[in-house]
């Protein structure tokens, strides 16, 4: 088979598609991605890691056919060799049982090939439904997934808590996570009249790890559409799909356990508090514990370490309520502020052993509740 393409149409594929493979000592194979010719003027370009399926199809002329429908290569090597040329250069290849010869000007190479024998079947990644559930611009799940992901927990040991949790409910598209000491949730405004199927978006569970690799081949402002079939969750835009398994389960009642009430509420400057956070990593214990006084006008930063010494911040504040004393794992403080892009933030503390929740200030959408380490 011999074909013909511009080079960057083959650079953004291959690219997306590398970003997908990992090494896999069971099925070596998963390594590489799957070239596969449709027909006359299409290319496949398929990648798959047992936990995301992505495939997207290229535009091609054929210059010779033959007998080789599908051919795997690792993506590393070809993008590497392409990345060579402008991207507007023509990109003559031509395949073999062994070899992927790429032809680019005056200058040529020979690849090595594998045979696709052993590639998994991806036939159950045909979706059937492609034209329903919920179209969006990409940037509602990238930034809704962004800003919630940090927060999942690490452990599988709960598998629902290492999982971002996707639900529309009342026209809002809530992002969660929780590894059961914080909590985030980031709300996005959905007109209900684009969702065709909404009892398949009351919850999606999907591994946080899982979905910031998915992240990775999905570009910002573009119209996707988004739906779950046969347990996966897909989304499609106009040449491409991605498919990621989804995860079974109970989410947690989270919305229950967001106080209400506050004997203290704080407003004071991002910069400040994010200032003071980064001293207290320094000179912090193995903890992560940072101590805050919080006083009629200021709030105090105070850190230890016994090894390396101490250190202490105060920052203005405009305060309601008590004074009080808190203890918190500064990570988790700082964890969320490095999302926040608002000037200032407000802090609500209900108690001494009770959740604190912070947010951006004058935006609602976006909520961080964390414990205190009080003991």
């Amino acid at each position: 088979m011999k074909i013909e393409t511009i080079n960057e149409l083959l650079i953004d594929v291959i690219g997306k598609a590398s970003k997908i493979t990992n090494k896999n000592p069971n099925q070596p194979i998963l390594e590489n991605i799957l070239l596969e010719f449709v027909d006359e003027s299409t290319l496949r370009v398929t990648s798959y890691n047992l936990d995301i399926f992505y495939t997207q199809d290229v535009f091609i002329k054929t210059q010779e056919t033959g007998k080789v429908k599908k051919i795997c290569v690792n993506p590393h090597l070809l993008l590497s060799y392409l990345n060579l040329f402008d991207k507007n250069e023509n990109v003559s290849i031509e395949i073999t049982d062994t070899t992927i010869k790429t032809k680019v000007k005056n200058q040529e190479s020979n690849i090595q090939a594998i045979s696709s024998a052993t590639y998994p079947d991806v036939r159950n990644f045909t979706v059937e439904n492609l034209d329903g559930g919920l179209t969006i611009n990409s940037d509602i799940l990238i930034d809704g997934i962004q800003s919630v992901s940090f927060a999942a927990a690490l452990s599988s040991i709960k598998p629902e808590l290492s999982c971002v949790l996707m639900s529309y409910e009342d026209e809002v598209f809530n992002f969660v996570a929780t590894d059961g000491f914080r909590l985030v949730e980031k709300k996005k405004i959905i007109n209900k009249d684009d969702i065709k199927n909404i009892d398949d978006f009351k919850q999606i569970l999907i591994p946080a790890k899982i979905v910031n690799d998915l992240m990775k081949v999905v570009y910002p402002n573009m119209s996707v559409s988004i739906f779950l079939e046969k347990g996966l969750f897909c989304i499609k835009t106009s040449e491409s799909l991605l498919c990621v398994r989804t995860v079974s389960g109970l989410y947690p009642n989270y919305k229950a356990i967001i106080p209400t009430k506050f004997v203290t509420e704080v407003e004071m400057s991002t910069d400040d508090i994010t200032a003071a956070l980064k001293a207290s990593n320094i000179f912090s214990d193995d903890f992560n514990y940072v101590k805050i006084d919080i006083n009629d006008t200021d709030i105090d930063f105070y850190s230890k370490n016994s090894k390396i010494g101490e250190s202490f911040s105060k920052k203005e504040v405009s305060k309601k309520g008590e004074s009080l004393t808190q203890n918190y794992n500064h990570k988790y403080l700082s964890d969320f502020l490095n999302k926040v892009k608002t000037d200032k933030i407000t802090i609500e503390i209900s108690g001494k052993t009770t959740p604190t929740v912070i947010k951006p200030k004058g935006d609602n959408s976006y909520v961080y509740m964390v414990m205190p380490m009080n003991k």
